[in-house]
């Protein structure tokens, strides 16, 4: 006999099943996007690491302006002769797109073309596709957490209503990667709050691995490297050792996987980053109409926020909610109360995941949202679980008086 209490956990599941067997049709009519081009033809780049390491073959443009993990993972799925026969190994020179012809008039959902081209992409897919169910999964560890039951009823809405996640995780884009990693050190961090501060060394080591990997799918991937440096000096702020692991580990793991920076491991990741910058302000010139003002921060920081409800229709009431749970939450992280640890940094983790992008985003795409849009989920989840928290812990007080 199923006991009253696993029923819940029970329905819970089984609508996640079924969502996710609904969700699972994405992967073939999602409209293709020019990005998954790269994507897919940079899978070409697991043989020559693993075949051909000098580094001098990874002078180019190609080679430096994102780093490779998602490529590696994608070429263990997609064979490398058919890449090649397809000429995925022709790039325009000096540059990062591949010399295939795709015809970009007609450029949409072609899921039920013939052509090879697509349906390396559609396995690629399947890949991403997987991952965003672990994202998801990871999601709802976090919420339950968080606010047990409710943040399980919360995890499932999110699941079921987000268009704008879904058409960023389940592309053949390197960004569900990204944020599978974010939440898996989010998680990592509430499970270790959650235990009574378990082993920290073990916890340290753990989020320096995944920070490495998080900036080896993306530069951007940076922010767990500063979450992780904030949180070791928010909780353990007189341990030098721990501030040298956090790191130490991820440049490390950042430059085993990427053979560019070996020849000058300083000098070259900073051109990485220097040629990141330099591709997102070309952007924001190029799409004017679709990017935030770049006269002063707080415009573009006030524009971007509009967005973090629906990106295609900004709203004021999205910036007033925004500034109002990230100052409600720095109250609340100031007063550093041991009782509610886990609580406290889920919100200053979830807070860092919405400030951040909206200092840095430059052009209105969907996939550079869904980071500060899943802060804001778990930052309201977090404030409403401290409410709750709160309104127990006054109701017990009165009772003992």
């Amino acid at each position: 006999m199923v006991k009253k209490e696993y029923w819940f956990y029970i329905i819970f599941f089984l609508i996640f099943a079924a969502i996710s067997y609904q969700k699972f049709a994405l992967v073939k009519s999602i409209n293709y996007n020019q990005d998954e081009i790269d994507y897919v033809g940079n899978s070409l780049l697991l043989s020559e690491y693993k075949l051909n390491l000098s580094p001098q073959k990874w002078s180019l443009p190609w080679a430096y302006d994102q780093p490779h993990l998602y490529h590696y993972l994608v070429g263990l799925f997609i064979s490398q002769p058919t890449l090649e026969s397809l000429g995925f190994n022709q790039r325009y020179p000096g540059h990062q797109q591949y010399m295939v012809s795709w015809n970009t008039k007609y450029f949409g959902n072609y899921f039920g073309t013939t052509d090879q081209r697509y349906q390396l992409i559609t396995k690629a897919r399947y890949l991403s596709f997987s991952i965003y169910i672990i994202c998801f999964i990871l999601i709802s560890a976090i919420s339950h957490i968080s606010y047990r039951k409710t943040g399980l009823f919360f995890s499932i809405l999110l699941f079921y209503f987000n268009k704008h996640i879904d058409s960023t995780l389940i592309t053949a884009v390197s960004d569900g990667l990204l944020i599978l990693f974010i939440l898996l050190s989010l998680l990592g961090w509430l499970v270790h709050f959650n235990l009574k501060r378990s082993s920290i060394p073990k916890q340290i080591f753990f989020q320096s691995i995944v920070a490495g990997l998080a900036i080896s799918t993306k530069l951007n991937g940076a922010i767990l490297l500063i979450i992780l440096n904030i949180i070791v000096l928010y909780n353990y702020k007189n341990n030098l050792r721990y501030l040298i692991h956090a790191n130490a580990i991820p440049f490390l793991i950042f430059a085993i996987l990427n053979p560019y920076i070996w020849l000058n491991p300083i000098s070259n990741t900073l051109k990485m980053f220097d040629y990141r910058v330099a591709t997102n302000i070309n952007s924001s010139l190029y799409f004017q109409s679709n990017s935030p003002p770049n006269n002063y921060l707080y415009d573009k920081i006030f524009y971007n926020a509009e967005r973090l409800f629906n990106i295609d229709y900004p709203s004021i009431l999205s910036t007033l909610f925004t500034f109002a749970v990230i100052i409600i939450s720095i109250i609340i992280i100031k007063q550093k109360n041991s009782r509610h640890a886990v609580n406290n940094n889920l919100l200053l983790i979830s807070v860092i995941w919405i400030a951040i992008p909206l200092i840095y985003i430059s052009v209105y795409w969907e996939r550079y949202f869904v980071p500060p849009q899943l802060g804001l989920y778990f930052t309201t989840l977090g404030l409403l679980s401290r409410y709750n928290q709160l309104k127990h812990e006054t109701t017990k007080s009165s009772h003992i008086l």
